[in-house]
């Protein structure tokens, strides 16, 4: 009893101790988008409420924005937890071949909010993040959920004002297949190259 005790004490004196800080911030960026391929997959394209099938696609890369605030949790000097709440409007340019022809290249366009919870690890002014994300898709688009994995490398330039690239990749196919189980068919990749601003940060 007197061991489990002393090393209660011993937990709460190292919590209270620490210099865990917490601050907010602001970040925005350019997306570099588009859906991954994977031959041999039929889906739908739905114009005008009349789903076309399509069997050959040729999917390239859009380039746009996204936008999100942050709040940094800093439990260590080396660790901290960062949930961010995002704007990104994502998608792909499109050639694809239907059933009757093949028809002119369009933009698939999809705005996401989500969250995401980043770990982020710091070397010096580096750091290194990884986290899972959870976006909903809204306006004027089939799109739904998408679930995913986002993770890269940030710098500080100063106690405020840093810079990130990361790597955003879905799970979940974005375009209606006619096998319902694919999952990373057709699902969002993103590349993203942006900034960010803290307030009051602390190191």
């Amino acid at each position: 009893m007197r061991k489990i005790l002393f090393t209660c004490l011993i937990l709460i004196f190292g919590f209270s101790s620490a210099q865990v800080t917490f601050s907010t911030g602001i970040r925005t960026g350019v997306n570099f988008a588009t859906l991954t391929k994977r031959n041999n997959e039929n889906f739908y394209i739905h114009e005008d409420d009349k789903p076309e099938k399509v069997i050959n696609t040729n999917l390239k890369t859009v380039t746009d924005f996204y936008i999100g605030l942050q709040g940094n949790i800093r439990f260590t000097e080396r660790y901290a937890l960062q949930p961010e709440f995002n704007y990104s409007r994502q998608g792909t340019n499109l050639q694809y071949t239907s059933e009757n022809g093949i028809l002119p290249r369009k933009r698939l366009h999809y705005d996401f909010v989500g969250l995401q919870f980043t770990n982020k690890v710091y070397i010096k002014n580096f750091n290194v993040f990884a986290g899972p994300f959870l976006d909903l898709a809204v306006g004027n688009n089939n799109a739904g959920l998408d679930l995913g994995f986002a993770g890269g490398l940030g710098y500080d330039l100063s106690k405020n004002l840093g810079f990130e690239v990361r790597i955003k990749k879905g799970f979940i196919s974005m375009l209606d297949h006619e096998n319902s189980s694919f999952l990373f068919a057709n699902s969002n990749t993103v590349f993203q190259i942006g900034a960010y601003y803290t307030f009051r940060f602390k190191k």
